[in-house]
């Protein structure tokens, strides 16, 4: 139904929210109560062209206890794109900017911490050649830098920019209501996951989908989100334009494999001059990625089918792991083509990944999973370590103390319990007055339900 035609809207007082933690770096997928604004909005969707009706499961108590509008994006995302157009505009001191919705300064550092583990940024806070470079792209500046070295280092930007692509789009994996058509959808994509993980998966999607001559038919009965695939296939176009722009070579890293053709004689074998298979050269390809998400490493629980970010992994005291149960379990996700119950590649071979993101529902799960070794990023890991000394916020003046406003590495185990500990406590003492709210909603919504079920007995 076209939502001109809507003549009834029950509105049950709740959205789903994607919301940014930068304590954990995680995007965090929480219900809450809708604002004023947003309720009234929900009503007008009702007869726009007839007359209609807004069934509200909610006192008008309740209604008045929301909050008057919605949270401003730039309060609940990432910051770092905003941020690293800010330096591009020449604007250093970012903490003390004047934004319309000022976010929280956590975020903000978090943003320039992270810019600077990207090259961004160098220890002062300006931007570098290479940040300059990433804000060409319209890309979270996660990708402009995998961008970059695939052209320039590891000659590999031709199958990497599809792969950003796709990593840029909505979520290109349909999920079929059904339990038969997604047991059917499950063991279709089977036929395109890699043994490294999801983002050579994500390379394999495109090319057959490029293969069927970019057909809705053949998304269709892959259960792939073809609008997701096509915009994919738009970004991939535009981010190519740019590239040649701004002289930065589009190369393969296509490896030349040849069908081995049987002539009768059991010991000898001739190649025939024509493509089986058509490979790509994958250490490459997630060695470009690791040059920024190595920020995003995780190791394996050496007893246990979860991993830990780095930063709490590896530190010191990291050998009393098993001990510490404040640090995050990440586990993989599903839909990832090296979760346990897929069987691609053996727990044991998972020792290092990188991920995309970590969404938090019930769990943190890690999106698009890949494998790594450790000495692809070694050399990169040691900028963990300069952040101590780093003077991010803009203001270039000597830093007597050594100390710095952005200093909130994880030294030790210890201290990454206590940060843990006390965003959870301002977070226990911010969310108290929705928790109020949400317990009157509820109280509301059960008195409606209620009601519901007397009428339903008479």
């Amino acid at each position: 139904m076209k939502p001109s035609n809507l003549r009834y809207v029950i509105d049950s007082g709740f959205v789903k929210q994607k919301t940014y933690d930068p304590a954990t770096g995680m995007d965090a997928l929480l219900v809450v109560p809708i604002s004023r604004a947003a309720a009234t909005q929900r009503a007008g969707r009702a007869g726009r062209t007839a007359s209609g009706q807004a069934f509200r499961l909610y006192s008008r108590e309740s209604f008045e206890q929301m909050e008057e509008d919605t949270v401003p994006e730039i309060q609940r995302s990432s910051l770092l794109g905003t941020v690293l157009s800010l330096k591009k505009m020449g604007i250093n001191d970012i903490i003390n900017f004047e934004f319309i919705d000022p976010p929280d300064p956590a975020m903000v550092k978090n943003a320039l911490k992270q810019l600077f583990l990207l090259e961004a940024i160098d220890d002062s806070g300006k931007l570098t050649t290479l940040g300059n470079e990433m804000s060409i792209f319209p890309l979270s500046p996660f990708l402009s830098r995998v961008l970059i070295a695939s052209s320039r280092k590891y000659e590999c930007s031709r199958e990497v920019v599809i792969i950003v692509a796709m990593l840029s789009v909505e979520e290109i994996f349909v999920s079929p209501r059904s339990t038969e058509k997604q047991m059917d959808a499950d063991e279709k994509r089977r036929e395109f996951y890699h043994p490294s993980g999801d983002h050579m998966m994500l390379l394999n999607i495109f090319e057959r989908y490029r293969d069927s001559g970019y057909s809705r038919d053949w998304c269709r009965d892959k259960y792939f989100n073809y609008r997701a695939l096509s915009m994919a296939k738009s970004v991939r176009d535009q981010l190519r334009e740019l590239m040649a722009k701004h002289d930065l070579p589009l190369i393969s890293c296509r490896l030349k494999t040849y069908q081995v053709k049987d002539d009768g004689d059991r010991h000898k074998k001739k190649r025939r001059n024509s493509y089986q298979d058509i490979k790509y050269n994958a250490e490459k390809i997630l060695e470009s990625f690791s040059t920024s998400y190595y920020i995003n490493l995780a190791k394996r629980h050496p007893h246990r089918p979860v991993f830990y970010h780095y930063a709490s992994a590896t530190g010191p005291g990291s050998e009393s792991i098993d001990s510490n149960s404040s640090l995050l379990a990440l586990h993989i996700s599903p839909t990832s083509a090296l979760h346990p119950d897929n069987k691609v590649v053996r727990a044991d071979d998972l020792d290092w990944v990188t991920y995309h993101s970590v969404l938090y529902t019930n769990k943190a799960l890690m999106k698009v999973v890949s494998k790594v070794k450790l000495e692809w990023v070694q050399e990169r890991l040691s900028l963990f370590k300069k952040l101590a000394t780093a003077n991010l916020d803009g203001s270039y003046g000597s830093n007597k103390s050594g100390s710095n406003i952005l200093d909130n590495t994880n030294e030790d185990s210890d201290k990454v319990n206590s940060m843990v500990a006390d965003a959870q406590k301002v977070k226990d003492q911010d969310d108290e007055k929705k928790r109020k709210r949400l317990e009157a909603i509820e109280a509301a919504r059960q008195r409606a339900l209620a009601r519901k079920s007397i009428t339903n007995q008479d």
